[in-house]
This record gives C-alpha cells, structure tokens and sequence, in this order.
C-alpha cells in the first residue's frame, strides 16, 4: 500500500511541470497584448485554443481551424467615458494559414493600410497579418480619430509580434499586369473542390474584357505536384473530357466548372498553376509570366 502511494505522488509530482509549461504555452501569446494609458482591461487575457474555440467564436470556428488555428489571445479595454476597445491576436500555424485566414475575411476593396504585412480599417474595426498572427481590433464609442486609435495601437502590436515581415513570397511570383490589387487569397484545402489539389494560392486579374482567376499550388516535393496533376487528368477523363497534353502543359474542361472555360495548367518543380480561360492570348501570356517569375525567384 504504501509503495502504491509513494508510486502515485511520484507520478503526480512528474506531471506538473508538464501542465505548467502547457499553462506557461497557451499564455505567451498575452505577452503581445499592448498596456494603453488610459485604458484598462477589464479583466485577465483570455486564451482559447482549438478545443475551445467555439466558445469565442462559434459561427466562425470551423474556418479558423481549417487554416491550423493555435490559439488566441483577447482583452478588453475600457477607458473613464466608458468606449471599449477589445484586441484578439490569433496564431496559426504558419505563415501561409495566418495570411489564409486574413485573406478570407478582408473585404474585396477597402482602406488598406500599411500595418504589420497587410491591415485594412473600416468603421471602428482594423485587422491586419503579421505571419502566422492574425490581429483583430474593435472598438466601440470612440466618436473622434478611431482610426488613429487602431491605427496607432496595432502597429505597436505588430512591433512586438516575431513574425515575418512579408506575405508568403509564393505572392510575389503572381504577375503584377492586370492584377486586382489585394486581390489575393490562400484557400487551405481541397481547391476548387477537390482534395487533391490540397491548398492554392489565387488572385483575380482583369484583362480588356476578360475577369479570371490565376492559381498557384505549391506541393512539398515535384513528386507530389505531378500526383496531384495525374490524379486530376484520371478524374476528368473519367467523366468524359479529352486531355490536351504536351511538356509542362496540361488543357482540359472540368466537369465541374465548365462555365468557367477550359482548364489550362502548367506544372515544374514542385509548382503548379493554371487558369480557366478560352482566350489562347490570356492564357498564354499568364501562364509564361508565372513560368518566368519562378525561373526568376529560384528560392521560392
């Protein structure tokens, strides 16, 4: 009995740095969280992680975790005329998720500002990305220079925050030529509804007439981009399109988007990208600027 008791103190004795240094975790993130004169919070920094999540933010929850939610930190701020301030810093895991989930909330044309890598300000909100940190800030009541407030108070976050300090460099190689500015998004899984295709990076482009979407899908390995490229070709066929193929260079119409035109992609490397376009000049050109963007940035 007695070595049953000792054998049962020892484990617990063993298991407490552990929960600590998972405590000591999960509350890191509230370092970043800035003190404003003025202002006090009304109560301790709250974390929530994947498990809880949905307590904080339950309609949105399931898209902050397909983009490898970490964690958050929030706070409330209040100042004497009683106007609230209230500051969320997301982490996730890496640079590519905390751009994705930014890129899904910014609206298609804004104020955008020059604040962490990315920020745009609407009526008392401000959000921006720094990395993998997503940022949120909110305040209520403030009638005068609200944009100077959030303005002021996220670049001193964004200070703080060790992070990169440029958007995924997968972005750079889109061409600028008829690009939508801001306009780029990072879907995290299954694009354009296929779960082979896993995650792509997009932005919209307008040409003359023509409005369309470039993609760039960037595999571990050129082993994987060429399973993912053989698994969509075997797809199409299967439901009856006919494959144009040559080096590099595959054409064919998607079951799925025909409305779109025909699928034209190309694939090097571990990179694949494409379009749908009918128009031979638009995919053409779109496709060679990408190649020669990627011969350009080898460390991409």
């Amino acid at each position: 009995m007695m070595m049953k008791r000792l054998l049962g103190f020892l484990l617990c004795f063993a298991f407490l740095p552990f929960q600590y240094a998972q405590g000591e975790n999960q509350t890191e993130l509230a370092q970043y969280l800035p003190e404003l004169k003025d202002w006090k919070a009304d109560g301790p920094a709250q974390i929530f992680t994947p498990q809880d999540l949905f307590e904080y933010i339950n309609g949105a929850a399931e898209l902050y975790l397909s983009y490898d939610f970490q964690k958050v930190a929030t706070v409330t701020l209040e100042n004497e005329a009683e106007h609230s301030l209230t500051i969320d810093i997301f982490q996730h895991s890496n640079d590519q998720n905390g751009f994705g989930i930014y890129s899904q909330e910014k609206p298609r044309t804004g104020n955008f500002l020059p604040v962490g890598n990315e920020g745009y300000y609407e009526e008392g909100i401000m959000n921006f990305v720094r990395g993998k940190f997503y940022v949120k800030l909110i305040c209520f009541g403030v009638e005068k220079e609200k944009e100077q407030l959030l303005l002021s108070v996220a670049r001193e976050i964004a200070a703080k925050l060790p992070a990169s300090e440029s958007l995924p460099e997968t972005l750079s190689v889109f061409p600028t030529s008829g690009k939508v500015p801001h306009s780029e998004k990072y879907i995290a899984r299954n694009f354009l509804g296929y779960h082979f295709l896993h995650s792509a990076f997009v932005a919209e482009y307008k040409s003359h007439d023509h409005e369309f979407q470039l993609f760039i899908i960037e595999a571990v390995d050129p082993d994987s981009a060429r399973t993912m490229v053989k698994h969509y070709t075997q797809f199409v066929v299967k439901n009856g399109s006919k494959i144009e193929q040559k080096q590099g260079f595959v054409r064919f119409q998607d079951p799925y988007h025909r409305t779109h035109g025909a699928m034209n992609l190309q694939y090097q490397g571990r990179f694949i990208w494409g379009l749908f376009s009918d128009d031979k000049s638009i995919y053409e050109q779109s496709l060679g600027q990408v190649k020669q963007k990627l011969k350009e940035k080898s460390g991409v």
